[in-house]
């Protein structure tokens, strides 16, 4: 009898850890963003999560490229919104442009 009572409290508490868990991930991901990423905060909001994250290089519509060029990009997708943010000047942070 008592086999089934702790086999049921020990799902439910599995069930929990693993919401504490991916909680604590998605508020470190906010973390980093919030640190690298200028007018992260305008973004933010707390029904949003991280989904994906991605650099990518943009080329220019013309054949050959040169190094300077390309420019370097950071795609962010979140549940609801993708977020391109490129290199700033300043502190090697990211400005962030969202397109809903």
């Amino acid at each position: 009898p008592d086999k089934e009572a702790l086999e049921k409290a020990l799902d439910k508490f599995t069930g929990f850890a693993s919401q504490v868990n991916e909680s604590i991930r998605a508020a470190e991901a906010r973390k980093q963003y919030q640190t690298n990423l200028i007018g992260f905060e305008k973004i933010m909001e707390p029904t949003r999560h991280l989904v994906c994250d991605v650099n990518v290089i943009l080329l220019p519509k013309t054949g050959e490229t040169s190094e300077t060029e390309r420019t370097y990009c950071w795609l962010l997708l979140f549940n609801d919104i993708l977020v391109m943010a490129t290199a700033s000047t300043n502190n090697n942070h990211a400005n962030a442009n969202a397109n809903a």
